[in-house]
């Protein structure tokens, strides 16, 4: 019967994983599966511990990272909606600042409360890992707040037609 090395007991081969690679391949690992898990539980907690705390102590390093990120991924994103113009479509607007992602139907708010995505990272990171799914524009958010209050409709089309 094998030997835990940890535990100092002979446990039955069943008790044991077989090696899978090596020279001592198909022969069974120093510790019992149970002694295995209780070392990796310990490794693991150990590790997040660390990366926690050391994130605690760097939390600008980490959220410029953060930033920058989101900043890449929204300008991939808008590049993309706008077909690599970067403007909004209703009144041309450039300025990246400005710009946001429109849905052109609407229901954005019901689509983040089902999703459960409120943070932009998320949303962008959704659009290019969907493959940028249809039904999505890019307007600057004057155009944006307009449509939502004006039932649909940006204030810039009602007023060409009073005109």
């Amino acid at each position: 019967m094998p030997y835990c090395s940890r535990c100092k007991e002979e446990l039955p081969v069943e008790c044991f994983q077989l090696r899978k690679s090596g020279l001592k391949k198909g022969e069974t690992n120093g510790y019992c599966i149970k002694c295995n898990r209780k070392k990796a539980r310990e490794y693991y907690y150990k590790h997040v511990t660390e990366r926690r705390e050391y994130r605690e102590n760097h939390k600008e390093h980490y959220s410029k990272l953060v930033k920058d990120k989101t900043q890449n991924m929204r300008a991939k994103v808008i590049t993309h909606y706008s077909n690599g113009t970067n403007k909004c479509v209703c009144c041309g607007e450039a300025e990246p600042r400005f710009l946001t992602i429109d849905h052109i139907n609407g229901g954005g708010k019901k689509e983040r409360k089902e999703s459960g995505r409120n943070r932009s990272y998320s949303f962008y990171k959704n659009l290019i890992k969907n493959n940028y799914p249809e039904g999505l524009q890019v307007l600057c958010f004057n155009c944006n707040c307009g449509r939502q209050l004006n039932g649909g409709i940006c204030p810039h089309k009602n007023s060409s037609k009073d005109k």
